[in-house]
């Protein structure tokens, strides 16, 4: 079977995992777990709210998430976003609601402030949720993010996400797909 046909058709439960191989084997329940995940391009292999927090995949944790927002991430978080989406940087300023002439005040000094640094994470969730509800299919999700969808009024989950309620909705539809409630 052609996994591609199938990724679009198939809601996917949880994350993709896969055993930890290992010397002597362990019973099911016992069975070392890895999370496999297949971006695109550069972002193969690791979470997009890895690279922009800068954090390592296996590592991570809400603590340490929250503590990089707080600190306010690199600007070059956001650049990291902007080639995940496959956007432009003035798309995804947009997106983020972050104006072009801050983005470049913020160029200048080097960080995100705690807002703008929250709205990156949130977005890079976003991009990996959508990876995952696409089986590791980067492409598909971009697509999928990209694609306006009637549930969402007709606007693409990108454009709807651009507030803090707006990607709740589309985190909700996510999970709704991945359990099989087309609603």
């Amino acid at each position: 079977m052609d996994n591609k046909k199938n990724a679009l058709a198939t809601p996917k439960r949880g994350v993709a995992v896969k055993p930890h191989k290992r010397s002597k084997p362990d019973s099911a329940r016992n069975a070392v777990q890895k999370k496999v995940v297949v971006g695109r391009g550069s972002n193969t292999g690791k979470l997009v709210v890895a690279k922009v927090t800068g954090l390592k995949s296996h590592t991570m944790d809400t603590v340490k998430v929250l503590n990089k927002i707080k600190a306010g991430l690199p600007v070059q978080s956001f650049l990291i976003l902007v080639e995940a989406y496959d956007a432009t940087q003035k798309e995804m300023a947009e997106s983020l609601s972050i104006p072009i002439s801050t983005l470049n005040r913020r160029k200048v000094s080097g960080k995100l402030h705690t807002d703008e640094s929250d709205r990156v994470v949130r977005f890079a969730k976003l991009k990996d949720d959508a990876v995952a509800l696409m089986q590791g299919d980067g492409d598909a999700a971009i697509s999928w993010l990209r694609t306006p969808q009637d549930i969402l009024s007709g606007e693409s989950p990108m454009a709807h996400a651009s507030t803090e309620l707006g990607v709740r909705e589309v985190e909700a539809l996510i999970s709704r797909i991945r359990h099989g409630v087309f609603s």
